[in-house]
């Protein structure tokens, strides 16, 4: 129960006991949680006092409202890891995750314009586009950039379906052996928003990947937009060999 004679206040006090019944599975993820006139009839609280609380854990991404039937705990984004030398395929299926591609624009040469970013600025070479869909819903939009020349004659494959990382490494016999990733802040044209289904003023995390290969650094370059709203995407870390 409720401690009034503490100096927490009592909305943080139900915050924290609400909380712990989720972390505990007390409150299932997906399940309703007891009304704002239960809890306050439980705690012997204000309903003001209750929905402060309520929307402090709505706050936190932990509960969600839906019109006309009540309070829901949400349920947890899945956690993908966004560097894998796999490709992005493999650090969905690593979890489980069954995925879908789409290819938005097909593969093609392109005149790249100047860019400081893309390590292709004012090159001539390959360029696709795909969306990556999970239950049918767009979860991430790459836009990729292949050396031609190291990977010469890759229009005769079939990319959807498959990582850009399993045909190379099953066509050219190569595999990665580095890279780089850059994250900022970005939108999308109106093409590319409507694909995601997203409004095109919607700010993106986006993620610029190098990939290095032995034949060649920077044979890949990528754009990876995310909806970060669907799925929490990290990057592991790890002490370097010197550190240890």
């Amino acid at each position: 129960m409720l401690n009034i004679a503490s100096p927490i206040p009592l909305y943080y006090q139900l915050y924290r006991i609400i909380k712990e019944k989720i972390d505990s599975l007390d409150y299932v993820e997906g399940g309703k949680i007891p009304s704002e006139n239960k809890l306050s009839e439980t705690y012997k609280i204000g309903r003001p006092t209750v929905r402060q609380a309520l929307e402090c854990l709505m706050r936190d991404d932990l509960l969600e409202k839906r019109k006309g039937s009540g309070t829901f705990v949400k349920p947890k984004r899945k956690e993908v890891s966004l560097f894998s030398l796999a490709g992005t395929s493999a650090a969905f299926l690593e979890k489980g995750i069954s995925l879908e591609q789409k290819i938005i624009d097909t593969l093609r040469f392109v005149d790249v314009t100047h860019s400081e970013t893309n390590p292709f600025s004012e090159q001539n070479t390959y360029f696709c586009s795909r969306i990556s869909l999970v239950k049918k819903e767009p979860i991430l939009l790459e836009l990729i950039f292949l050396d031609k020349e190291l990977f010469t004659g890759l229009e005769k494959y079939v990319l959807t379906g498959k990582s850009i990382a399993h045909i190379v490494e099953e066509f050219y016999f190569m595999k990665p052996i580095g890279g780089k990733q850059n994250f900022c802040i970005s939108t999308l044209s109106q093409k590319y928003a409507e694909a995601l289904e997203i409004n095109k003023m919607t700010p993106m995390l986006l993620v610029r990947r190098t990939l290095d290969f032995k034949q060649k650094v920077n044979g890949i370059y990528s754009e990876i937009f995310c909806r970060t709203d669907r799925f929490e995407f990290s990057q592991e870390l790890s002490l370097s060999r010197n550190l240890q």
